[in-house]
């Protein structure tokens, strides 16, 4: 694990691209037009980071239209790439066969970027892949702009999505220095020291199971006062899952042995949060709101849904469309006999 300290001009914006290049972005661009598969207009929505989202739980895709562009850089879609978020690269599996079956099921929340290539078809040009929280996304598509045409892409995906804003922005990146920081200890919950593992490349690794934590500590730098300073947290390792039969081999075989609903995320919120539920066979479920009172306020699926992993989306409002107020409110699953319920906060 490496830590680098960024240093840049204190009135702008630093990100970084899945691939891991940084860059200052500044004057967006706003696109002229931003039509859904079925022909409806949802540019308000994504013209302005003003908490009016674009939501969508079921699979889909946007066209985004820039118009004619010519020295720009950067596409930034903000906030939640798929569900919870993207700006991800896709880790490096230790065993793909046996990754294959989880992976599967979770690409749902991979969002893909689409451009039109020579041939005048789409091309898949960028992959987003989630993240847990919200995360800013950058992605380099000026090698396929042309400024003599409208400059159009497609993001779509397989299960959700949901975004405030998609802009493009022009880029700099020699403004940025990049200091990396040393390593002073590490230490896992469980297994103890393990800083000599994690200061070298040496094929040695420290591994994280469920509510495992490993703390980290860096030497720090002086740093510049008429500069902004960020951190970039840089790891390299795999993501490893149990092995399925061949006669189990599929999503089914890992799903739960009996319905299970996460806690909210994010929590608190404001606007929206998501809700995820899990089915160990096709069940008739409704997930209701409830006030501190006891009072429903908005009943948010009520539906029959295959076994496995499902992920739906309440935006703070509701039965009929109005905005609730800040406080706690708790929704409830039911699937057959089952029942549970959790609590989440508001915060406007």
């Amino acid at each position: 694990m490496r830590l680098f300290a960024i240093d840049y001009p204190q009135n702008e914006n630093m990100g970084v691209t899945p691939e891991g290049k940084l860059w200052i972005y500044s004057n967006p661009i706003s696109p002229v037009s931003c039509v859904d598969q079925d022909g409806v207009d949802h540019l308000a929505e994504i013209l302005a980071k003003d908490k009016d989202y674009f939501i969508s739980s079921e699979p889909g895709y946007l066209i985004v239209n820039f118009g004619k562009l010519s020295s720009t850089g950067l596409f930034k879609p903000s906030d939640q790439m798929g569900s919870g978020g993207g700006g991800g690269v896709e880790p490096p599996p230790k065993a793909p066969s046996k990754l294959a079956p989880i992976v599967s099921g979770y690409k749902g929340n991979v969002v893909y970027v689409d451009v039109v290539g020579n041939n005048g078809e789409w091309e898949n040009v960028a992959k987003i892949y989630p993240r847990t929280r919200s995360v800013l996304t950058l992605v380099e598509l000026m090698q396929y702009v042309n400024p003599d045409e409208d400059f159009r892409i497609r993001i779509r995906w397989d299960y959700s999505y949901n975004t405030d804003h998609i802009a493009f922005y022009r880029f700099d990146d020699t403004q940025i220095n990049t200091t990396e920081l040393t390593l002073s200890s590490s230490y896992h919950s469980v297994e103890g020291d393990v800083n000599s593992i994690l200061s070298n490349s040496d094929g040695q690794r420290a591994e994280l199971s469920f509510d495992q934590t490993i703390g980290l500590s860096f030497l720090a730098t002086p740093d510049d006062p008429s500069k902004r300073r960020s951190f970039l947290l840089a790891t390299k390792g795999y993501y490893e899952t149990f092995e399925t039969s061949p006669q189990t081999d599929s999503l089914a075989s890992l799903v739960v042995s009996s319905p299970t609903i996460n806690q909210n995320y994010p929590n608190p919120f404001n606007p929206v949060t998501q809700i995820r539920f899990n089915l160990p066979k096709t069940s008739k479920v409704e997930i209701t709101v409830y006030n501190i009172l006891g009072q429903k306020v908005n009943t948010l699926v009520n539906d029959e849904f295959e076994a496995g992993t499902h992920t739906i989306y309440w935006d703070g409002k509701n039965d009929k469309g109005e905005e609730v107020a800040s406080g706690i409110y708790f929704y409830r699953l039911k699937a057959g006999e089952f029942l549970d319920s959790k609590k989440m906060l508001i915060l406007r």
